[in-house]
């Protein structure tokens, strides 16, 4: 089992500005950003993989825990219903979490630059 997930030095520096300009932590930034992805357009287990094999290992470390917590059987089942297959602990946990947890941060860049405070951008993710 992993218990440790890096993400792309892209996604730390995207931690760092929301940080800075909104106050919201990278473990929470991380939630929302899975969250914000199990909403898109469904790939498959193979696609997740390649484009998880493109994505660099640079950025911020987390643990395991700190990211699912006692709800990592509730994202596990996310992550199975959103690729339509049955996920092994190591497909699910780094893999396809941190493909949600990259692809949402992309997601959330969008958010961000048009949020003037973090109530405006609590209303701008809620009607997402």
């Amino acid at each position: 089992m992993i218990f440790r997930l890096k993400t792309s030095k892209k996604t730390e520096n995207m931690f760092m500005e929301i940080k800075n300009k909104l106050g919201i932590t990278p473990n929470i930034l991380c939630r929302i950003a899975v969250s914000l992805s199990l909403k898109k357009e469904k790939l498959t287990k193979q696609e997740i993989k390649k484009i998880y094999k493109k994505i660099d290992h640079q950025g911020i470390e987390f643990q395991r825990h700190t990211l699912v917590g006692e709800n990592e059987v509730f994202y596990k089942v996310l992550m199975e219903n959103y690729c339509n297959d049955h996920l092994t602990d190591k497909e699910f946990f780094p893999i396809h979490f941190k493909y949600h947890l990259e692809t949402g941060m992309d997601n959330l860049k969008s958010e961000i630059e048009i949020a003037s405070n973090l109530d405006s951008f609590v209303k701008n993710l809620i009607n997402l």
